[in-house]
C-alpha cells in the first residue's frame, strides 16, 4: 500500500513522492523541509492518492488529523515547567478529544518505556534520552496513523535506541502505523527502514525498497549521497576478494557470506 503526493511544486519543478503504508520509511537528502506543508496535509491543493485512489477533501482533512510531525528538539518550544504540564498543554493546544487525558498520558509513557514519576520532572533537567522519549510519547497522544520523525535516534543511548527500534516495528506490524524517519544517518536508514526516498536538489534520486536504492553506489556518489558503511564494506570485499556476495544489513551476515566462499 502506498500514499502518493502528485506534482508537489518545488521552485520550477514538480515532484511526485510516495511512502509505503504500515512500514518504516526513510527520507534523506537536501530537499526535505520544502515538502512539509504538503506531506503533513497543511497544503492539499494537489492530488493525493492512497493505493492509486484519489482522496477527496474530507479524506485529506482526516489524514491531516491523523498525521504527526515530530521535530528534532521539539521540547524546546514548551514554556511549561514539568513533563505533565507540557503533555497536558499539548492535548489542549492540538485539540485532542480524550475521555481521560491522564490515562492517555500514562499509556503514552508506558508505550515508550518511561515511568509515571517522570511526569513530575522539570523539562530542563531531562537527559537527552528522556527528552527524545518524552517527545515521542507526546506525539502518540493523538494516536496518529502517520508519524514523521526528525533524527529519531540522535540523542538516544544504545539501550534506548534498541528499545525504540523494536517499538517502531511493533507499531507498524501490530498496530498498522506508518513511520517515516527523516535523517542524514544513511547507516541507520539502510539498516532499519523498509522503503526509502532520497530527494536531492528538488529531484528524487532514488525511491523504493531500501536495499535496492542504497546499493546503487554510482548514482549515490554522483549526487553526493554517502554510501552506508555496510554497502561500502561489501563492495570492497567484492573487489578485493573477487567473490560475489549479497548486500546485508548485519555485519554477521556479511561474515557468514564470506565464509561460504572460503
Amino acid at each position: 500500500m502506498e500514499l502518493t503526493w502528485k506534482n508537489i511544486p518545488l521552485k520550477e519543478k514538480k515532484l511526485t513522492f510516495s511512502i509505503s503504508l504500515e512500514e518504516i520509511n526513510g527520507l534523506t537528502g537536501n530537499t526535505v523541509k520544502e515538502l512539509w506543508e504538503y506531506l503533513t496535509f497543511r497544503k492539499t491543493d494537489l492530488d493525493i492518492l492512497m493505493d492509486k485512489k484519489k482522496l477527496n477533501p474530507e479524506e485529506k482533512q482526516e489524514k491531516r488529523r491523523k498525521t504527526v510531525y515530530l521535530e528534532e528538539n521539539s521540547l524546546n518550544k514548551y514554556f511549561q515547567k514539568t513533563v505533565y504540564e507540557a503533555m497536558y498543554y499539548d492535548i489542549r493546544s492540538r485539540e485532542i478529544i480524550l475521555k481521560d487525558p491522564k490515562k492517555k498520558i500514562l499509556d503514552s509513557l508506558k508505550i515508550v518505556g518511561l515511568p509515571e514519576k517522570i511526569l513530575d520532572h522539570n523539562l530542563k533537567i531531562l537527559s537527552s534520552s528522556e527528552r527524545a522519549l518524552v517527545q515521542l510519547a507526546m506525539a502518540l497522544l493523538s494516536n496518529p496513523d502517520i508519524l514523521w520523525i526528525e533524527e529519531p535516534f540522535l540523542y538516544l543511548d544504545k539501550t534506548n535506541k534498541k528499545k525504540l527500534i523494536l517499538l517502531f516495528r511493533r507499531m507498524t506490524e501490530q498496530y498498522h502505523k506508518t513511520i517515516v524517519w527523516i535523517s542524514e544517518d544513511v547507516d541507520m536508514l539502510y539498516q532499519y527502514t523498509n522503503h526509502i526516498s532520497i530527494i536531492q536538489n528538488n529531484k528524487i534520486i532514488g525511491e523504493g525498497i531500501t536495499k535496492e536504492v542504497m546499493t546503487q553506489a554510482d548514482k549515490l556518489k554522483k549526487n553526493k549521497i554517502p554510501l552506508p558503511e555496510m554497502v561500502e564494506l561489501t563492495d570492497l570485499i567484492k573487489a578485493k576478494k573477487n567473490i560475489s556476495i549479497d548486500y546485508h544489513r548485519d555485519i554477521r551476515d556479511i561474515i557468514k557470506d564470506i565464509y561460504k566462499h572460503v
